[in-house]
This record gives C-alpha cells, sequence and structure tokens, in this order.
C-alpha cells in the first residue's frame, strides 16, 4: 500500500477480496480435485474418491469454528449437507450421485428460502445475514431488529435477495444434476465446483451490496432531515429577533401637536 492510498480505497478493497477468495477457491475447488485425483490414482474407486474429496471443506468449516470458538448453524447446515450427500453416494455406489452431492443441499435451501417468504414473519436471509454477522459486530442483533422495524427499504432488500437466492440455488442444483449426469467425472467435479462457488460468492456480494445502499441511503436521509432541522430552527431564530409590524410605526406618527393658541371668548 503507498502512502497516498487509504486503507478504504477500492484498491484494497479489491487486494483484500482476493486475499479472502484465494484460501476459498483452494479449500473448495482445488484441494478437493487433488484429493480425487491422488486417491483415484492410488487405485481407489471413484465413489470412494470422491467421498474422500469432500474433506478439505469439512477441515475448513472445522478450523474456522476453532479460530471463532463457536460453530454457526449455517456451518452445521453444511457439515450436514456434505454428510447426506456422501452417504447418499457411498450408499448408491454412484459416482454421478456423488458429483451432485451438492444439488440436495441448494434444493433444501432453495425451498426453505422461498418458503420464508411465505410463511415467515422474516425472511430467511434475515437470520443468515445476523448469523454471519454477529461474529464481528456483537451489536448486529439489535441494530437488524431496529432496521427491520423502522426502514422498510432493509425490508424490501432482504425479501428481494431472498427470493433471488431460492431462484438462483433451484437454477444451480438443476445445472449441477444435469453436468453430472452428461459429464465425465474427472471434469465434471472442478466444473460444478467451481460454478458453486461463483453462485454463492455471487449472491454474497449481491446482499452485500444491497444492505450497504439501504445503509448509504439511511444516512443521506438522517443528514437530509438534520439540515432540514438546522435551516427551520434557524428559521425561526430569525422571526422571533424581529419586530413585529404592530411595533414597528411609533404613536407620535399618527397624533398632530398643535402648537397655536386659540382665543378664548
Amino acid at each position: 500500500m503507498t502512502d497516498t492510498e487509504s486503507p478504504s480505497s477500492p484498491s484494497s478493497r479489491r487486494w483484500s477480496v482476493v486475499k479472502t477468495m484465494v484460501p476459498t477457491l483452494a479449500m473448495e475447488v482445488a484441494l478437493p480435485y487433488l484429493v480425487y485425483l491422488v486417491l483415484h490414482a492410488w487405485g481407489l474407486s471413484e465413489v470412494v474418491a470422491l467421498a474422500w474429496s469432500a474433506l478439505p471443506p469439512v477441515l475448513s468449516i472445522g478450523w474456522q469454528a476453532w479460530r471463532s470458538r463457536r460453530l454457526g448453524g449455517v456451518s452445521v447446515f453444511v457439515l450436514a449437507s456434505i454428510a447426506v450427500g456422501v452417504a447418499m453416494a457411498l450408499l448408491a455406489g454412484s459416482p454421478q450421485l456423488a458429483v451432485a452431492r451438492d444439488a440436495v443441499p441448494n434444493l433444501v435451501m432453495a425451498v426453505a428460502l422461498g418458503g420464508s417468504l411465505l410463511v415467515a414473519r422474516r425472511p430467511l436471509v434475515f437470520y443468515v445475514v445476523r448469523a454471519f454477522g454477529e461474529t464481528y459486530q456483537p451489536d448486529l442483533r439489535s441494530r437488524m431488529a431496529t432496521a427491520w422495524a423502522e426502514n422498510p427499504r432493509f425490508r424490501q432488500v432482504l425479501r428481494r435477495a431472498t427470493a433471488v437466492g431460492a431462484v438462483v440455488l433451484l437454477a444451480e442444483a438443476a445445472l449441477r444434476l444435469v453436468a453430472a449426469a452428461v459429464l465425465p467425472v474427472a471434469v465434471a467435479l472442478p466444473v460444478l465446483q467451481i460454478q458453486s462457488f461463483v453462485v454463492w460468492a455471487g449472491l454474497v456480494l449481491l446482499l452485500r451490496r444491497s444492505i450497504m445502499r439501504v445503509v448509504r441511503e439511511g444516512k443521506a436521509a438522517q443528514a437530509s432531515d438534520s439540515a432540514s432541522t438546522r435551516n427551520v430552527s434557524r428559521s425561526d431564530a430569525m422571526v422571533a429577533a424581529s419586530p413585529s409590524n404592530s411595533s414597528a410605526l411609533t404613536p407620535s406618527r399618527h397624533l398632530r401637536v398643535n402648537t397655536t393658541s386659540e382665543p378664548v371668548g
């Protein structure tokens, strides 16, 4: 970083995103594919090698939980979905099902997102954002509750993000099933891992940009209200300090003084 580059500059933010994405790509895409290639080359069947390829994401979740000293609901869901997908693939003995194992949790998540819009008081994305953010902002729960109660734009953004997430995850699951059926395993595995990363990263970035826009609009509205309040107060003070119309003219201007004397008798 140069001397003229602030930590919040666009280049700094882009570099921060890159530093976050590289380890994620390694754990979610590169290492699973490498594990599959190595174990399959050693003689393990495709199904068993694909099952072991789920180990790097599991270790990544465990490492994050150890660092934060907590295992959030989202991490529990991901671990459960991996376990279910691996078990289904091993029981069925199908490498195609092993490759497409993430389609099941994505379908479940899509149904949950869509259902929350219909039956829940708040959309599921509200709770997902809160679960992720509370680790870094302990007061996020109260702040989000206040924003939900007082800011219609905030409610609109979260409902829209929930609907978009449901549609995108439903489409991703369908594409995953088709790709697993028509592509060779060695091709489908990295392609679908990259697809999953792009989909989830895109949803997170879209949600973050939408929320930041709402925050900026809220700050601008507060600044405008404060400026209006100051202007009204200043006008009231000027009116109070000015003389009233009823006292603008003195009585002497309406009186004529008679200086002549009238004769008596």
